[in-house]
């Protein structure tokens, strides 16, 4: 919780006023990137077979999502480097996209409660790299709306 309100106040203070200056493009770029390294929960697999207990089910569920996103991504950020508007579109998507993932996620924990010490394999996923990701999801949306009328690229 602590890391999710420290990025939470970073995105605000310190990223939100640096995105105001950059290209349309190249700020969604910035937030998408992060995105791109959901590649990371295939740690889970490696966990799982280290004899962390965690379901089939859960595995599958946390991979799919996350790789589906890092591809939404990826595919977003090919496409606004190119100066395509699609990359918009695949902007809105992967925010959908990152919100059923949380949303399966959730309801994956309720039905299997998942022990993470701090020692734990998915701790630094968990503790770190998850609140970053949450964190961009409104600073996306707002420079999706904020600057909808923009061009991608300065001229």
């Amino acid at each position: 919780m602590a890391s999710l309100i420290l990025f939470g106040l970073a995105g605000v203070f310190l990223i939100a006023p640096r995105l105001k200056r950059l290209s349309r493009a190249d700020a969604l770029i910035a937030l998408l990137s992060v995105h791109v390294f959901r590649v990371v929960a295939l740690f889970v697999i490696q966990a799982q077979h280290d004899g962390y207990r965690i379901s089939n089910i859960a595995v599958t569920e946390i991979v799919v999502g996350d790789l589906v996103g890092a591809a939404i991504a990826a595919v977003s950020i090919a496409l606004l480097r190119k100066g395509a508007r699609l990359g918009v579109l695949f902007s809105w998507l992967l925010i959908l996209e990152t919100i059923v993932d949380i949303a399966v996620g959730v309801h994956r924990k309720i039905l299997e409660p998942v022990s993470v010490g701090v020692t734990g394999p998915l701790w630094p996923v968990l503790a770190f790299f998850v609140p970053l990701m949450i964190v961009t999801l409104p600073l996306l949306a707002w420079q999706l709306i904020a600057r909808r009328k923009e061009p991608l690229a300065n001229p």
